[in-house]
């Protein structure tokens, strides 16, 4: 199992260096339509990210913006604004912006590679959906020896429907989802915990 990065993360020093990249997953305006369908945890979602961004930025940290692409969303409602982000999350000029078509973000984006280029080998995540994008490419990274972090109240997840019927309520999800990934190696810190730092 992958050591726990919260030791990488402890001084403010490391946690926006150069050697450490914010991966932000389906902040994006599609998300808008899937929460009218399904209910949403986390409603300060926004707030919490917008706050995470403006502080990452000021650190020398990549930023890395992954965007689904599909023409609608889990429940089949469409979306015409696909490609556009979440104004709390617009991409910055310089932030690399990759359109992904599975779970992981690191599947067929080039991703790894260039993270590697840049010598990351630290990883923040925040984003949509917890227990699915968040976690597969949380999950996938440290089966690839990134040290990955997910920023527990800057994700978010909906509503899951099961075969038999029965509705699992969006905190229940989400807090599965960051169980899942803790079991794998990843490690937790809220959106306070890493303004602390500076």
């Amino acid at each position: 199992m992958p050591v726990s990065s919260r030791s990488l993360l402890q001084r403010s020093t490391d946690a926006r260096d150069s050697g450490t990249a914010l991966l932000l997953i389906d902040l994006q305006q599609t998300m808008d339509g899937c929460a009218r369908a399904r209910q949403r945890s986390n409603p300060d979602l926004e707030a919490r990210v917008a706050a995470l961004l403006a502080c990452w930025r000021r650190g020398d940290g990549l930023v890395v913006h992954l965007h689904r692409f599909s023409p609608t969303c889990d429940d089949g409602v469409p979306s015409s604004r696909l490609e556009h982000p979440l104004s709390c999350a617009d991409p910055l000029p310089g932030e690399r912006v990759l359109a992904r078509h599975a779970e992981s973000g690191f599947v067929g984006t080039g991703l790894e590679t260039w993270l590697h280029r840049r010598g990351v080998s630290r990883l923040m995540l925040a984003g949509v959906a917890t227990a699915r994008s968040v976690g597969a490419t949380a999950c996938h990274a440290t089966s690839l020896s990134f040290s990955v972090t997910a920023v527990e109240d800057a994700c978010a997840d909906f509503d899951l429907i099961d075969r038999g019927g029965h509705t699992w309520q969006s905190g229940m999800v989400h807090d599965l989802g960051m169980a899942l990934m803790v079991a794998e190696g990843v490690d937790e810190m809220s959106v306070d915990e890493v303004l602390r730092g500076y």
